[in-house]
C-alpha cells in the first residue's frame, strides 16, 4: 500500500486466543530492511511468548477495553480494500500488523522489556516501517505521555519519536499525529474512548472534519464523560 492510512494502536493484557487455520503465508516484514531487527527484537521475547498457544489474527486476540468498542468487522473491510492498514504496538512482538498471526505472551512496555526494545531499535523499525508505505496519513491513539516516563507512556513515546524519525528522513504524509488522553484516570474509560475515536475516524474515512473537530475541542464521549481526548499534530 502506498498512500492510504495507517494507524497505530495499543496492545493489551487481556486476550483471547483462537486457532485459525485461514493464515498468509507473506510476512508484511519480508525483503524490508528492517525485518531482521524486528525478529532480532521477538527472538529477545522468546521466553515470554506461550509456544503451545493458537495462532490468532492480531486484531481478534487481543479483547481489552480498546477492542471491545471496535467494530472488527469494518475495520478489516477498511484494510482488505487497501485503505487502511493498522499495526498493534506490542510487549511481546514489537509491532504487529493486525491480520498478522500470532501467539498469546504475557509482557508490558515497562522496565526492562522497554529498554530491550528500545536498544533493539523499535523507534526505527517505526520509522523504517512508515518509509517502505508511505502513507498520506499517519495517526495514533494512545494514553500514556510522550515522553519516556511511566510504563504506559512507552507506547506513546515509541509511536511519537518513530513517526517524528520518518518525517525526517523523507515521509511525505499530509496528515500524523497522536489522539491522546487528555483528562481521565480509569484506565478502562481511557482505553475505551480511544478505541471509539478510533472508531469514529474509520467510519468517517479520516476526514479532516473529525481530526480538526478533536485538534480543537477535543472528543470526550457520552458513555465515558469523565474522559477527554485531544489531538497531537506532527504535520
Amino acid at each position: 500500500m502506498s498512500g492510504g492510512t495507517i494507524c497505530f494502536i495499543p496492545c493489551c493484557k487481556s486476550k483471547n486466543p483462537v486457532k485459525s487455520s485461514a493464515q498468509s503465508s507473506t510476512l508484511w516484514y519480508e525483503n524490508a530492511s528492517f525485518g531482521q531487527m524486528l525478529l532480532k527484537g521477538r527472538d529477545s521475547m522468546k521466553a515470554r511468548i506461550d509456544m503451545d498457544a493458537p495462532q490468532t489474527e492480531a486484531l481478534s486476540l487481543y479483547s481489552g477495553h480498546f477492542y471491545r468498542v471496535l467494530d472488527k468487522q469494518r475495520i478489516t473491510d477498511k484494510i482488505q480494500n487497501d485503505s487502511l492498514r493498522v499495526f498493534i504496538l506490542s510487549a511481546g512482538y514489537g509491532i504487529v500488523e493486525a491480520q498478522e498471526f500470532i501467539q498469546d505472551y504475557d509482557a508490558k512496555m515497562e522496565g526492562s522489556i522497554a529498554r530491550t526494545w528500545k536498544n533493539e531499535g523499535l523507534t526505527k523499525i517505526i520509522a523504517e516501517t512508515l518509509l517502505k508505505y508511505q502513507p498520506d496519513k499517519v495517526f495514533g491513539f494512545f494514553a500514556g505521555e510522550k515522553n519516556w516516563a511511566g510504563s504506559i507512556s512507552k507506547y506513546r513515546y515509541f509511536y511519537s519519536e518513530g513517526v517524528k524519525q520518518a518525517l525526517s528522513q523523507g515521509l511525505k504524509a499530509t496528515e500524523a499525529g497522536c489522539f491522546y488522553r487528555a483528562e481521565g484516570q480509569s484506565a478502562g474509560p481511557i482505553l475505551s474512548a480511544l478505541g471509539l475515536c478510533f472508531m469514529e475516524a474509520v467510519s468517517s474515512d479520516f476526514s479532516d472534519a473529525v481530526i480538526n473537530s478533536v485538534n480543537e475541542g477535543g472528543f470526550r464521549p457520552d458513555r465515558y464523560p469523565s474522559v477527554l481526548l485531544k489531538y497531537d499534530r506532527f504535520v
